[in-house]
């Protein structure tokens, strides 16, 4: 009985640490969203905006400083291309650069993996294939599953709650994630516990649109927040 009195009391210091509100949000419009055949020639991980994804990303740069009020925030993007021109669209279209209070590049919420280059056809033969296998356990060839990513994306979040953030000399109220549909749909999936069957049936939000979770102390959990979320639903 007192060791798990003494578990629960370590628990609870560790959420007392944790920001007030998660937010995630997927990068704005990129080449490969307006031309999948840019995929042929170009690796994903450069794709950049396009200029109706960073006017998007401005207009949710305001949209977030709403949200986040004068809290401090603590930033994690993925370190591919279209994801850090998000970030700094978000800045120049009013998310306070200043009440930022460090940025983390992480790796682990990068886009799904689908091979180096993608032939002109694959997409539409794989979605045919992703009927019949299951779009949480179908791989492409030479690529990722979203059970692939669904386990660097776990890890990401038990560091994130478990030590990244504990560990910030300033407590943040706000933990802002710039990262991709996918990677989004995969971090719910881990916060809330989803079954493969509900995950399957949810889809990626629009580009720059946002996804806030609110601190539960009395559960020790994050909860979706929908009225602070875009769009609200």
């Amino acid at each position: 009985e007192a060791l798990r009195h003494i578990e629960r009391r370590r628990q609870i210091l560790r959420w007392q640490l944790l920001p007030e509100q998660i937010i995630f949000i997927r990068h704005g419009e990129s080449e490969g969203n307006e031309n999948r055949n840019i995929y042929t020639s170009k690796g994903d991980a450069h794709l950049e905006l396009t200029p109706t994804g960073l006017h998007q990303a401005k207009e949710a740069g305001a949209r977030l400083q709403s949200v986040i009020g004068d809290d401090l925030v603590f930033v994690v993007v993925s370190p591919f291309e279209r994801t850090q021109q998000t970030l700094l669209g978000l800045y120049k279209g009013g998310l306070q650069e200043q009440q930022v209070s460090a940025v983390h590049v992480s790796a682990q919420i990068r886009e799904q993996e689908f091979g180096n280059f993608q032939t002109v056809g694959l997409h539409e033969a794989a979605r045919a294939e992703q009927a019949v296998v299951g779009r949480f356990y179908y791989r492409r060839p030479n690529a990722e599953s979203s059970a692939d990513v669904y386990d660097r994306v776990a890890a990401f979040w038990d560091e994130l709650t478990m030590d990244i953030l504990p560990r910030q000399t300033e407590k943040c109220g706000s933990c802002l994630i710039v990262t991709h549909g996918l990677t989004m749909r995969l971090a719910l999936m881990k916060v809330f516990q989803w079954s493969v069957e509900t995950f399957e049936t949810v889809w990626n939000v629009g580009n720059c649109h946002h996804v806030t979770l609110r601190k539960d102390m009395g559960k020790l959990s994050y909860k979706l927040c929908a009225e602070s979320s875009f769009p609200a639903e």
